[in-house]
């Protein structure tokens, strides 16, 4: 009786082995209608995302080298549950972003958590015409004048935090200069976007804190590489924090509406036909460009996703149609003067109150190395400064 029981579980055991060995095939493997492009090794990603590579490391380790051996122009990647067409040749790239018609963008699987806070109702989802009139709406709003004297005012309270930084033994001030710069960035975009004091210089905020966390959450390999995990292993807290900062925006803008100034915000309140729904996702989304993007290092590795309608001929590769699709720039990303002015400002203030120094033996001796983060922006890792005030 004993050895049928035995032999009944190996059979389960046996059975639910393969069927998942089958639907692991089913869901990672290429496409039988991409099987003709070149991809790389799915484990080799997948690992790179377990290990937090940097996506400009991940880029030039695996990606660039498979793409020069094999003499390729397009490389197939596994990102966010789906194989998608990395294009590294500068003439697909033109090929792929001068045909909106075609490649329209992808709008991403409702799953990830970053999509949960910005919405799909915003100018980086949008497509054809709905974008060509929120774009209309948005760049009017960036014309406001570059709010020179904020950045003056919020360098004065760098000033202060870095004095109050305990001595290093060199008698400099060591600062952690990646997390210092990224608060004074959100301050800049508090003010001039959002019209709203979030203070991340000097106290950190609940408001502060509650966004650090929800980037935080959106970093986890885990559900990067395999987005259908928020459904099988639910982040209820990491849903119920995003719920909390929307209705924080939406609180921010039902305030604007009562009492106007002079920031981003304000300008697209006075636009009536963009719904509280269109306020909010663009409000999202501006907090997380401006913050995550406008900084002295701020490429982003690739573009939006893009998602082929027919089936296309990209110079000798042939593109079926719903296929995702993407620029993969690895390059410098450029921004508004508003970032320029920013950092100009920032850096002539404090060189003319510090002189900076590397610690000894830092990492970033021979450039700048970047840390893990989601969504192709490159960010620095561990970046200390050492300070020492001019006499």
């Amino acid at each position: 009786m004993t050895s049928i029981k035995i032999q009944d579980l190996t059979v389960w055991w046996t059975i639910s082995l393969l069927a998942l060995t089958y639907l692991l095939h089913r869901f990672l493997a290429v496409s039988s209608h991409l099987r003709h492009l070149p991809a790389l090794p799915i484990f080799s990603i997948t690992w790179s995302y377990i290990c937090q590579e940097p996506d400009d490391v991940r880029f030039k380790r695996l990606i660039i080298p498979y793409a020069n051996k094999h003499s390729e122009g397009v490389v197939l990647v596994w990102i966010f549950g789906q194989w998608t067409v990395h294009v590294v040749d500068p003439q697909i790239v033109y090929q792929v972003n001068g045909n909106i018609t075609n490649f329209p963008k992808d709008i991403p699987p409702w799953d990830l958590l970053l999509i949960r806070f910005t919405g799909r109702s915003n100018i980086a989802m949008r497509n054809g015409e709905e974008w060509k009139s929120l774009s209309t709406i948005i760049r009017e709003a960036f014309t406001t004048p570059i709010p020179i004297e904020l950045f003056a005012s919020l360098a004065k309270n760098l000033f202060h935090v870095i004095n109050q930084t305990p001595l290093a033994d060199d008698k400099g001030l060591k600062v952690r200069w990646n997390g210092l710069s990224q608060r004074f960035t959100l301050d800049a975009v508090g003010y001039s976007v959002l019209g709203y004091n979030v203070d991340a210089i000097s106290t950190q905020t609940q408001f502060v804190k509650d966004y650090n966390m929800f980037m935080h959450y959106t970093n986890d390999p885990l559900y990067l590489a395999l987005p259908i995990f928020e459904k099988i292993i639910t982040r209820k807290h990491a849903f119920e924090l995003v719920e909390t900062l929307k209705k924080r925006l939406v609180d921010m803008l039902l305030a604007k509406r009562m009492d106007p100034g002079d920031d981003i915000v304000s300008f697209l309140l006075r636009d009536p036909s963009l719904t509280v729904e269109e306020l909010r996702d663009n409000l999202s989304t501006l907090l997380i460009a401006g913050h995550e993007a406008l900084r002295i290092i701020s490429p982003s590795s690739y573009g939006i996703p893009r998602m082929s309608q027919m089936a296309t001929n990209l110079s000798k590769y042939y593109v079926p149609p719903n296929t995702a699709v993407v620029s993969n720039i690895c390059g410098v990303h450029h921004t508004q003067n508003f970032a320029m002015y920013e950092m100009r400002t920032l850096a002539s203030t404090l060189l003319r109150e510090y002189e900076w120094t590397l610690p000894k033996d830092p990492i970033h001796a021979d450039g700048i190395k970047n840390a893990f983060s989601p969504f192709a922006l490159t960010l620095p890792r561990d970046l200390d400064i050492i300070f020492r005030k001019r006499v």
